[in-house]
């Protein structure tokens, strides 16, 4: 969940799409501004921005509010293993 309006969100865009294309075989990401998309960022639990939804085979599997590529890398990681 990011949000334009958020400096440190605009800032995450591109780390998210640096992981986004080093591992696009195994992963999908979408970026969901909260603000423009509240009530689906509410279906998600949380309304918080920055922060990332893991899911796997439609189920969400993990919630992280900090945000940065290591930690993104580190939680694809262990979600696949």
């Amino acid at each position: 969940m990011i949000s334009k309006n958020d400096e440190k969100c605009r800032a995450l865009i591109s780390e998210i799409e640096e992981v986004e294309s080093q591992l696009a075989a195994t992963v999908k990401v979408s970026k969901i501004d909260v603000y423009k998309n509240a009530s689906l960022a509410a279906r998600l639990g949380t309304i918080e921005a920055p922060s990332i939804i893991y899911t796997k085979n439609g189920e969400i599997v993990a919630k992280e509010n900090n945000v940065s590529k290591e930690n993104i890398i580190n939680t694809i990681k262990n979600i696949e293993s």
